[in-house]
């Protein structure tokens, strides 16, 4: 379309109609007008995929979704920076990213709940476990029935479960190991302060590689405690300069949600208001996580109700997709559920349906995974879970804080799965395959549940917690839990740099 000033309503739609004339389009009068209501340019673009794709007749229903987007991207793309363009560097490149489906759990589930269900997931758990540990080198297991019936065996190692665990009348650290076929008890004696460091953190539906000597009544002498782990390897890099950005626990619903610092947030993914080097910043952020507790919920836990702004769930969600649909268009979100969002407590948790998120659900650059859900990011394998597991191992390991959210998530790394506990607190449903199970080796961690931020790298596993966009609630003012509100967490996936945005403040500082 040539560079002509239009100046009138009347003129721009002769102008649309022209252009249409030019790509062999006939355009409906109530599509036409859904089109005045954007820019030339954005019209023009519209236009121009609908031909492409070989439409004659354009109705209001071929353009509904790509007009919302353009209304926004047209906002979002390019605004001014103290005077310069915000260009974001991102915006360059392609999109590189691929869902392990083959590790993700949809919500076509199979399980009938019986007891051989979850007999055939710990069953899983035990075989993938085992098929880890036995690469480690020096370690060449045997199983628990070869150990307790050879007589002739010192010197013994095999991997088993962990079936109990209690302290002797001697004072000795005890546990009861099973594998497939046989059960075994083994002792870690009061005296090894080492090991004991080790064996006290050890969580029941562990699966762990043992090594010891024999002693009397067939019991096992501890010597060597491991677990599954990942490998010692360096974190893998990227050549170009793309960053993730790391969200959760926005509690949409609430009276307590931190609507105005969210926004602030999406300004700042949009290059709003920003000197030059926090555009840099914000420029380079392809991808963004939302890693569940998107919104409060109904029901969540008795007296909620009082407690919502809005107190109806499609409502709240409505309310989400109005604020999510902000984020520019070359930006790929990856969305996960929490305990709030509406999905069942159980682990694995289904993606948000369509039901509830019907506008995102529509749109390219918005994925919805379960929880756990595996992602490959820039070619980086990427684990996502919220944390409802995460509680278990709180409650039974003192030495954890929600203050260090990051502590608790490397401790799972070293388990390689979410299951842990069975019986407790946290619910799970016994899929025919075990979704909890860490089968890969993950490059980036990401979780929230905690509203804490915290970060660290784990065995070249960057493991990061969001922090949140709720004040503090009155549960955590019981707890004793203060969280960090407004602050998002950055990896930059060429350097593995992990930065830090408050937006409490409008002044917020860029660390």
């Amino acid at each position: 379309m040539t560079e002509t000033v239009i100046q009138t309503q009347e003129e721009k739609r002769k102008a649309l109609l022209a252009y249409g004339n030019d790509r062999n389009l006939i355009i409906a009068s109530q599509a036409l007008e859904l089109l005045e209501t954007v820019s030339i340019p954005d019209a023009v673009k519209i236009m121009e995929e609908l031909s492409e794709k070989g439409l004659f007749i354009v109705n209001p229903s071929d353009i509904e979704s790509k007009l919302l987007r353009t209304k926004l991207s047209s906002t979002t793309d390019t605004v001014v920076v103290n005077k310069t363009r915000f260009s974001p560097k991102a915006r360059e490149y392609p999109s590189n990213y691929r869902e392990m489906k083959h590790l993700n759990y949809s919500s076509d589930s199979l399980c009938e709940g019986t007891l051989m269900d979850f007999v055939h997931v710990f069953q899983q758990k035990f075989e993938t476990l085992s098929g880890v540990l036995r690469l480690r080198q020096g370690f060449s297991p045997k199983s628990i029935g070869f150990v307790t019936s050879n007589a002739a065996t010192r010197e013994v190692e095999f991997i088993g479960m962990v079936l109990e665990k209690w302290v002797t009348k001697n004072g000795h650290l005890a546990f009861r190991f099973e594998d497939l076929e046989n059960d075994c008890i083994a002792l870690v004696l009061k005296g090894d302060d080492q090991l004991l460091s080790i064996a006290n953190k050890i969580l029941p539906d562990e699966v762990l590689g043992v090594k010891g000597k024999k002693g009397k009544g067939g019991l096992v002498i501890i010597t060597e405690l491991m677990q599954p782990d990942l490998p010692l390897r360096s974190p893998k890099l990227i050549s170009d300069p793309l960053s993730v950005a790391i969200i959760s626990d926005l509690h949409v619903g609430s009276k307590l949600f931190l609507e105005k610092e969210l926004n602030r947030f999406f300004d700042f993914l949009k290059g709003k208001d920003l000197d030059a080097s926090d555009a840099q910043v914000a420029g380079r952020i392809k991808y963004l996580v939302i890693a569940g507790d998107t919104v409060d919920g109904i029901g969540v836990y008795p007296g909620q109700i009082t407690k919502l702004l809005i107190k109806d769930l499609y409502a709240q969600y409505a309310a989400l997709e109005d604020i999510l649909l902000q984020i520019p268009e070359y930006i790929e979100v990856f969305l996960i559920p929490g305990q709030h969002d509406a999905v069942r407590w159980a682990d694995p948790q289904p993606p948000v349906s369509k039901q509830y998120m019907p506008r995102l659900h529509q749109l390219k650059n918005f994925h919805f995974l379960p929880s756990p859900g595996w992602v490959e990011i820039e070619g980086l394998k990427t684990l996502l879970y919220h944390g409802a597991s995460l509680h278990e191992m709180y409650n039974f390991n003192q030495s954890l804080t929600m203050t260090k959210p990051e502590l608790a998530m490397i401790e799972v790394l070293k388990r390689r799965s979410f299951l842990m506990n069975f019986g407790d607190k946290q619910p799970y449903a016994p899929e025919k395959k075990d979704f909890l199970v860490i089968a890969e080796e993950p490059d980036l961690y990401f979780g929230g549940d905690m509203h804490h931020i915290g970060y660290d790298t784990y065995r070249g596993c960057t493991v990061v917690n969001s922090a949140c966009f709720q004040e503090r609630t009155e549960y955590e003012v019981k707890l004793g839990h203060v969280p960090t509100p407004g602050i998002v967490p950055i990896v930059e996936l060429d350097t593995r740099t992990i930065r830090t945005r408050n937006f409490m403040d409008g002044e917020a500082v860029l660390t």
